[in-house]
């Protein structure tokens, strides 16, 4: 009976070890004129300095339920010496 008892014991707390190792990949948003941000917190952004073109940039966010997202988005950099 103590056996018994050890391993469901032992069952329930390697469960919960492997429930809080879990990482949930974050939410890739799509750039939309309509969508609204839900951001608590913003963790990283892509440096937009000196950029010349069309580029990629990338907002790495947590919403209010501190879940984590991923906005990529085009930008028009401004760091061409040759652009008006």
């Amino acid at each position: 009976m103590k056996t018994l008892i050890l391993t469901l014991a032992t069952l329930a707390f390697s469960g919960t070890l492997f429930a809080a190792q879990t990482q949930t990949a974050p939410i890739i948003d799509s750039p939309s004129a309509f969508h609204r941000l839900d951001i608590a917190k913003v963790e990283s952004s892509t440096n937009l300095q000196g950029l010349c073109g069309v580029q990629m940039a990338q907002l790495v966010y947590q919403d209010h339920m501190n879940r984590e997202h991923q906005l990529n988005y085009d930008v028009i950099g401004d760091g061409c010496p040759s652009d008006n």
